[in-house]
């Protein structure tokens, strides 16, 4: 399966965010996508996994244009093939550990899932707090539910937004070696980041320079 981008531009009034970008991923790589603060990682991201509308411009998967589908066939792509990993981990207080990594397969009505949720906790360390809630849990804890999360329905395109700009070190490189293990079982991984040690990891790197342009590294 292929996503790309081609010809995006995004501007709010004058002020123009992307400017003319195309770029491509297939399952089994892993991308990363970096540059400074408020460069349009973030934006890039949100429009390729249809969170967000282009000013211009086409988002295409397998050939198919997806860009001005309505909301809820939007949606319904978005829980089928993308999964999301955002900058902060957005848990569901209320409820457990299990129960938040479950979500997606709530709204997808596929009760099959309970097995495959414990094994991807069980993957991450933390078979033993199944059952607590996100307050009783560590930074790195979190996160690495939120990864359990955004796999939970397999999808074909895993998109992490600075994923590691709020953990310490050690945690940081255990979810950059997760996130860059994802692409070994046949999904691909779209990656933003400011660090560049956790960028040049991906197979294909690109970086922001200049005002909303982006280009591929050598």
């Amino acid at each position: 399966m292929k996503l790309e981008v081609r010809n995006i531009r995004k501007a709010y009034g004058e002020a123009v965010i992307l400017d003319d970008i195309s770029l491509s991923v297939e399952g089994g790589q892993s991308i990363s996508i970096s540059g400074p603060s408020g460069c349009g990682k973030s934006t890039l991201m949100s429009i390729m996994g249809l969170l967000l509308q282009p000013t211009s411009g086409e988002v295409m998967l397998d050939g198919r244009d997806i860009t001005n589908l309505n909301d809820s066939e939007k949606s319904l792509i978005r829980r089928e093939t993308f999964g999301f990993v955002f900058q902060s981990a957005r848990l569901v207080g209320s409820s457990t550990v299990l129960e938040n990594v479950l979500i997606p397969a709530v709204l997808s009505r596929d009760k099959g899932r309970e097995k495959r949720a414990r094994e991807l906790l069980e993957q991450f360390g933390l078979a033993d707090r199944m059952n607590y809630y996100p307050h009783q849990l560590s930074f790195g804890q979190t996160r690495r539910v939120s990864v359990a999360r955004a796999l939970i329905m397999e999808p074909k395109f895993i998109f992490a937004d600075e994923p590691t700009n709020d953990l310490d070190a050690e945690n940081a490189a255990e979810i950059s070696d997760i996130l860059l293990s994802i692409p070994k079982r046949d999904g691909a991984l779209i990656l933003t980041t400011h660090d560049r040690a956790f960028a040049t990891r991906a197979e294909s790197r690109y970086s922001f320079v200049g005002k909303g342009k982006l280009t591929l590294d050598k």
